[in-house]
């Protein structure tokens, strides 16, 4: 399907399709052109379960309002559906988007409150895109509103900054890939703060704010500047005055908060604290700069992975022949990291003392 200029040869037969899987082109018969929009499913693996994809997720809340491209719904875009929220209400306002449908639009959530909280989720086995348009200034921009708690969930983000500011307390992140390349995300309230991130993947972080706490789980921050040569080159999270919990997470980037607790964490890049008599480190990769702390079964190993490009099947995997620290050294003698899947390695057993 190379020459365009020239009809193919077989002619297509009634009720034929041809797809060029290389190039990604899709013909029909001349009398058989779809009329519309024409969509397609994929489907994609990781190595393991984090980030945004086509895969399980349990606990999802009932829909307030829906949202589809493709299919019957409240609304067909996710701005209009965060106009019709329902304010005031002791609730959480539920906004669910019902397809994999791209969905290219600057949200803004500006003078709103949300007392009861809002979560904006996909459906089960769906990855929709929420990408900024390209004149826009943010992909979401949250301002003058109180929101006690802010939640996506099963999001795919591109494009553009998330910004937070104003009453928001919480923000809380789970299987969601914000496009380290392209999304970086800021918050900037007047009062302590919490970030939760479950099986993420997220851009830079930079929150400021009184105080607070950013439980990592399973998940992978990443500066687009920060290289496997150069990992201190760029700052991946950084909350000056709040607490960072990492576990089983990667970081390509430097680390800035007040204290750690870091456990099964690959931190590649400096990792700043200010009080670190209050930090608790074990079982993870550290940086030379924290040889002298009090680490527990930590390594300094350089960390080679398989792939640091987002999108990638083997992203922020381990390459198989990693240094013994690297693949057993977590608590359950798995491979530490966000990838620390159930079927990677286990330390073998020690030897039986011998019988006397």
């Amino acid at each position: 399907m190379c020459c365009w200029d020239k009809p193919l040869a077989p002619a297509l037969a009634t009720g034929e399709v041809a797809i060029d899987p290389l190039r990604g082109r899709i013909a029909f018969p001349a009398a058989e052109l779809p009329a519309g929009e024409l969509s397609a499913d994929f489907h994609f693996g990781l190595t393991a379960k984090i980030g945004a994809g086509p895969f399980a997720r349990g606990d999802l809340p009932a829909a307030t309002i829906t949202v589809a491209k493709t299919r019957n719904a409240g609304f067909s875009s996710v701005q209009a559906a965060l106009n019709a929220a329902p304010d005031n209400g002791v609730l959480p306002v539920v906004i669910e988007i019902l397809d994999s449908a791209v969905y290219e639009e600057a949200l803004s959530i500006a003078g709103r409150n949300f007392p009861g909280g809002l979560l904006i989720q996909s459906s089960a086995l769906q990855t929709p895109l929420l990408r900024k348009p390209a004149a826009a200034v943010s992909l979401l921009d949250v301002a003058t509103s109180a929101i006690p708690v802010l939640g996506l969930d099963g999001l795919m983000l591109s494009g553009g900054v998330v910004r937070l500011a104003g009453a928001v307390s919480t923000l809380r992140l789970r299987s969601c890939s914000l496009h380290p390349p392209s999304v970086s995300l800021q918050v900037s309230v007047p009062a302590a703060f919490g970030l939760q991130l479950q099986q993420c993947i997220s851009g830079p972080i930079s929150v400021s704010a009184l105080g607070g706490g950013v439980p990592l789980q399973d998940s992978v921050v990443q500066h687009p500047l920060a290289t496997i040569e150069s990992p201190q080159a760029a700052t991946a999270l950084s909350f000056v005055n709040g607490v960072a919990a990492l576990e089983k997470s990667t970081l390509l980037g430097t680390l800035t908060v007040r204290s750690a607790s870091i456990s099964n964490a690959l931190c590649y890049g400096d990792v700043l604290m200010a009080d670190l008599q209050a930090s608790c480190l074990r079982f993870s990769r550290l940086p030379p700069t924290l040889a002298s702390a009090r680490a527990f079964r930590c390594t300094q190993a350089t960390p080679i992975s398989v792939s640091v490009t987002h999108g990638s099947a083997a992203y922020m995997h381990l390459h198989p022949k990693p240094r013994a620290g690297l693949l057993l050294g977590g608590a359950n003698g798995r491979r530490i990291g966000a990838c620390a899947s159930p079927g990677s390695p286990r330390r073998p057993p020690s030897p039986s003392p011998p019988v006397a």
